[in-house]
């Protein structure tokens, strides 16, 4: 009877340490994982359907825009003035007859190569390239002896065009 005794006694002993055990889980569960309450639940879909704005720190420059002047200008000899300014070459498009010139002035803070396209080679109008770079308020001047429409662009800059059409 002694034996029958000692394991009821062991098998109370085992159920009362399994009992614990998985109250003790179980709590332990809880405060890892706890369900959460309805104000948290109602706080999450707040957060994800209004999501905090980030403000980008990546800057584009703008493209350039070409301006027209309110009136053309001409040099003394009666030549096309082209401004080359911070937002490109105005008037991006001029008319000149064969044998006459083109002044290209710099009024930008940058530099100004004017050049034939196509860059960076300059080959469509061979000999239409200024060979280099001047600053504020240097110039440039090409006689065009070539009838037809030549697109040109700063070298430096290729962004910025322009058009000269060479008429007979």
């Amino acid at each position: 009877m002694h034996g029958k005794k000692s394991y009821t006694s062991f098998l109370a002993f085992l159920g009362i340490v399994l009992v614990f055990g998985v109250l003790i889980f179980q709590n332990q569960k809880e405060q890892e994982d706890p369900v959460p309450s309805l104000s948290d639940v109602l706080k999450t879909a707040e957060s994800e359907a209004n999501p905090p704005v980030v403000q980008s720190k990546v800057s584009v420059p703008p493209k350039p825009v070409p301006q027209e002047p309110l009136e053309p200008q001409y040099a003394a000899d009666g030549s096309p003035i082209v401004f080359f300014t911070s937002n490109g070459f105005s008037p991006a498009i001029v008319k000149v007859k064969a044998g006459k010139s083109v002044h290209f002035i710099n009024k930008s803070t940058q530099g100004m190569w004017v050049a034939s396209n196509n860059h960076p080679i300059h080959d469509i109008y061979s000999g239409f390239d200024q060979g280099r770079t001047v600053g504020n308020g240097e110039s440039f001047e090409f006689i065009f002896l070539n009838v037809g429409t030549w697109g040109y662009h700063n070298h430096v800059a290729p962004a910025y065009k322009g058009i000269v059409i060479v008429e007979e």
